[in-house]
């Protein structure tokens, strides 16, 4: 079994250590399997630490399986010979700033709200954690103030291995059985949990806990957060886009949803006009193309109820089907084809011949296709020539 080093000191970044096996896969990498590791491989929710073995071998991922570190790498080395490992140590403090604030917050939202931590994901992006139990919005944000007070406090956190008797003293979280030997993270009156991860010394290293997303979770609810240096990126980089929305707006950031508001009715009241221009504009087309014995009707951007009224325009005095379409050769076209009956006989051809879509009734049909304009008024005049 691999001598995991980062159980005993999570800030350890160098080691050496001696290659056991070295074994090709079929991708091109390479599994390499040491006596002892600073790798935290992926295991408990959480991605595997990076980093180099001997100075050019790139550690990619890393994997446990019954005790033994796989550590997956882009080039291999000699057996039975020592090699220096690096791990990427700015990779590894923010997997423990994130998870350690992870454990703040879960922690106390099962002391105050009585919720399981049923899910986890840490990854170099994203974390998420999930909760058995909703949570409102007052609860969530008394919950990020707590979280932020523990990481304010300084607050010791303790990674050890209980003996059996201490174990059966102890009160602490786990999301499922545990098997080989237990490990807990504690800290003082916030939290005691199983877990194998690498974790900072003090709640101050979190730097901050926020709540970014929550979203509705098989009954719970899953929140997505972001701690320390993550936080930070994150919250600059809304600022800077917040930034430049107040600039194009021409306005302050207290100004801004007001801006917003007025600006979205405005939109409102324009789409609606240039929709009712549309329309009025489509059924003139239409009454002159019915002046022309036209059956036919091209718009490059109409609604689909524009288009009804301007096919029943068509349609008025005469017994063959008439259609709308609107837009391209290039895009398709969306249609409505009507006529006084006997429409559903009319589609069946139309649709295999011009690759077409849709459904109504003998009097309606809306749809789409696919073919050019130029194929669509062929099909029309053979039909009815």
């Amino acid at each position: 079994m691999t001598v995991c080093l980062y159980n005993d000191d999570a800030y350890m970044a160098r080691f050496t250590a001696v290659v056991q096996s070295a074994e090709a896969l079929r991708d091109g990498r390479y599994d390499i399997i040491l006596d002892r590791t600073a790798f935290f491989p992926e295991q408990g929710g959480q991605s595997a630490d990076t980093g180099l073995l001997n100075g050019r071998v790139r550690v990619l991922d890393a994997h446990i399986h019954e005790g033994i570190v796989h550590h997956i790498c882009d080039d291999a080395l000699p057996v039975e010979v020592a090699v220096d490992g690096e791990v990427d140590f700015g990779h590894r403090f923010s997997h423990m700033q994130q998870h350690t604030g992870e454990h703040i917050l879960s922690g106390l939202c099962s002391r105050t709200y009585g919720c399981r931590n049923v899910g986890f994901h840490l990854s170099d992006h994203i974390v998420t954690v999930d909760y058995d139990k909703p949570l409102s919005e007052e609860q969530l944000e008394h919950l990020e103030d707590l979280a932020n007070r523990a990481v304010w406090d300084n607050l010791p956190v303790r990674c050890w291995f209980p003996t059996a008797e201490e174990a059966e003293q102890l009160d602490y979280r786990s999301k499922k059985e545990i098997s080989g030997r237990l490990r807990i993270v504690s800290i003082p009156g916030i939290d005691d949990c199983a877990c194998c991860a690498p974790h900072v010394h003090t709640t101050g290293e979190v730097g901050v806990i926020k709540i970014m997303t929550v979203m509705s979770y098989k009954g719970g609810v899953r929140l997505s957060i972001l701690c320390g240096q993550r936080a930070l990126i994150a919250l600059r980089q809304k600022q800077c886009r917040l930034d430049q929305l107040c600039r194009q707006m021409t306005c302050g950031e207290d100004e801004l949803p007001a801006v917003l508001e007025k600006r979205d009715k405005e939109l409102k009241e324009t789409r609606l006009h240039a929709t009712q221009l549309e329309k009025e504009l489509l059924i003139r087309d239409a009454r002159e193309a019915r002046g022309r014995e036209s059956r036919l009707l091209r718009t490059e951007n109409a609604d689909m109820q524009a288009m009804i009224t301007a096919a029943s325009c068509l349609c008025e005095g005469i017994s063959v089907p008439v259609g709308v379409f609107s837009g391209s050769d290039e895009t398709g076209y969306t249609f409505c084809l009507m006529a006084a009956g006997g429409l559903r006989e009319f589609f069946a051809g139309f649709r295999k011949a011009l690759s077409a879509q849709g459904g109504g009734d003998d009097r309606l049909i809306r749809g789409k296709c696919a073919a050019s304009w130029t194929e669509i008024q062929a099909y029309f005049e053979s039909v009815q020539a």
